[in-house]
């Protein structure tokens, strides 16, 4: 619904948020909590598992290796469904039988690896909590597996929490096959014009610039007015932070250039948004953060939210949103200088995120420990008079 304040004019509310998966994350997403011995036992079974010919020795080890890794203690019922929502197992054993044979013509009996494990139900409903509690016009997210579980999330899960579907919604694939895609979801009155993928751009050896992507939407206002969205998803820190930091700056670098572009063009209602992984000091983001006339909604006056309690309210920690805001910065939502003389309102919901020290800032009653939150992403939002 359009949202009118005194001056007549349009309010609009736009968000950005990494929700880090709705319904399944790959393993490789995981932060596992798996010890060495664990990955070396599962590597020696693999390698024996292959072997044509297996001696007395190697099945003795087997077995031995299927008590280690914990084998013994799955459902051995032998039918199995695979349900769509969430990719969940569900396991029913009526009159069924024990064994379960992939290939009756060899008789083979075997196991198989799943690379998308599922979030658990407390886990994806606080993600609809955190998008249902900002209610945003325009929505735009990073880390989607996939268009079925955006389109399940947006038409199922959401008015559970009491907020209506989105009318529209975009799901473009980017360079990874491990669900770190990006969406854009858009309430009714608001037209989506064109899109435009970055994802081929050439970096270094001709490998892709972004490992995931750099999005690029248009979006016109119930009263006319253009914006265009640039989403972004940049490399994040790894054992060499020299070389993270590096490929970073070329991404913010020209992410900056795409900026001037648009401004070039004619272009004034400008958002770049999205998970930078760096905080504002670093000099991977420098062109983009200071060489270029964005601005964060986080330094406007009218950006609340609610603060650490305790010590932690008069604390500003190296990397942080700000004073009394205690979150590592990796999510940014800069506007264009039209659009940040147009706020209204701004603020962040952190809610959803799970915090380091117990009590530090208030979350979901529902969020009991680590696994319980929605993301280790906040969600970030702004109101603009459109």
């Amino acid at each position: 619904m359009q949202k009118i304040n005194e001056t007549n004019y349009c309010v609009m509310k736009i968000a950005t948020y990494n929700v880090q998966n709705l319904f399944f994350r790959h393993k490789r997403l995981l932060n596992s909590s798996k010890t060495k011995n664990f990955a070396n036992w599962l590597k020696e079974m693999d390698e024996l598992m292959v072997k044509f010919r297996k001696t007395g020795c190697d099945l003795e080890r087997l077995r031995e290796l299927s008590f280690l890794i914990g084998f013994e203690h799955i459902d051995q019922s032998g039918y199995v469904v695979m349900r769509r929502k969430g990719g969940n197992f569900f396991v029913k054993g009526i009159h069924f039988s024990k064994e379960m044979h992939a290939a009756p013509y060899n008789n083979w009996n075997g196991w198989i690896e799943v690379e998308n494990h599922p979030l658990s139900s407390v886990q994806i409903e606080n993600k609809a909590r955190v998008v249902s509690a900002i209610n945003p016009d325009l929505l735009i997210l990073q880390e989607v597996e996939s268009c079925e579980a955006l389109r399940l999330f947006n038409k199922t899960l959401l008015p559970q929490f009491q907020c209506f579907p989105f009318y529209n919604y975009l799901f473009i694939s980017g360079n990874t096959n491990i669900g770190q895609d990006m969406a854009l979801l858009t309430r009714t009155g608001y037209t989506m014009g064109s899109s435009r993928s970055h994802h081929s751009v050439p970096g270094e050896n001709n490998e892709p610039l972004f490992e995931r992507n750099l999005l690029e939407y248009e979006v016109f206002s119930p009263a006319g007015e253009r914006i265009t969205i640039i989403s972004a998803h940049l490399t994040e820190d790894n054992l060499k932070k020299e070389e993270s930091d590096r490929k970073r700056a070329e991404q913010a670098l020209y992410i900056a250039s795409q900026y001037e572009r648009l401004l070039t063009e004619g272009q004034q209602n400008i958002v770049v948004c999205g998970t930078l992984n760096a905080p504002s000091y670093c000099y991977s983001l420098s062109s983009l953060l200071r060489d270029t006339s964005l601005k964060e909604i986080s330094r406007h006056q009218k950006f609340t939210v609610v603060a650490d309690q305790g010590r932690d309210s008069g604390y500003h920690s190296l990397g942080a949103y700000g004073k009394g805001i205690n979150l590592k910065q990796r999510d940014y939502l800069l506007l264009s200088p039209v659009l940040f003389n147009r706020i209204i309102s701004a603020g962040m919901n952190r809610n959803g995120v799970w915090p380091q020290r117990k009590s530090q800032w208030p979350i979901y009653p529902q969020i009991k420990r680590l696994k319980d939150a929605a993301s280790e992403h906040p969600a970030l939002w702004v109101d603009l008079d459109i």
